[in-house]
């Protein structure tokens, strides 16, 4: 689709948010946007088929645009510890509610509710459509 940017032209934009993804991650996403290796240069280096590489680099780099990953790295300070868990596990590390769930120990309703509660979060944070019109009218 030539109207969505390419990934390259968001390289700018991942490298700054590769600092919230787990180390293994974070090496990734620098070393293929940041140092501009390519899939099979990773894939030698990590012990995985290029195709692989080229697909978690896929995922990866749609989970770090995505709102609610921004707003879950930058506004989890006052959370309580649980919404921050599932906020970290769902949001950043992509896991699903069955798989947070399974590895923070908790109820599946419990996460459920808190992911809700963040994307309710994030929706409440982003600019309503009639103020997105106004400021681009203003500029």
């Amino acid at each position: 689709d030539l109207r969505r940017p390419s990934l390259r032209e968001h390289a700018a934009t991942l490298c700054e948010r590769a600092d919230a993804f787990d180390p293994p991650d974070r090496e990734l996403l620098l070393a293929y946007f940041g140092a501009g290796r390519n899939a099979v240069q990773l894939a030698q280096l990590t012990g995985r088929t290029p195709r692989w590489v080229r697909s978690h680099l896929r995922r990866l780099a749609a989970r770090a645009l995505d709102p609610a990953f921004l707003y879950v790295a930058r506004a989890d300070a006052g959370w309580t510890p649980t919404r921050r868990a599932v906020g970290r596990a769902c949001f950043i590390s992509g896991l699903s509610l069955r798989a947070a769930a399974r590895s923070l120990h908790l109820s599946l309703h419990t996460v459920r509710r808190n992911r809700l509660a963040i994307l309710a979060l994030v929706e409440a944070a982003r600019p309503s459509p009639a103020t997105r019109r106004n400021a681009g009218a203003a500029a």
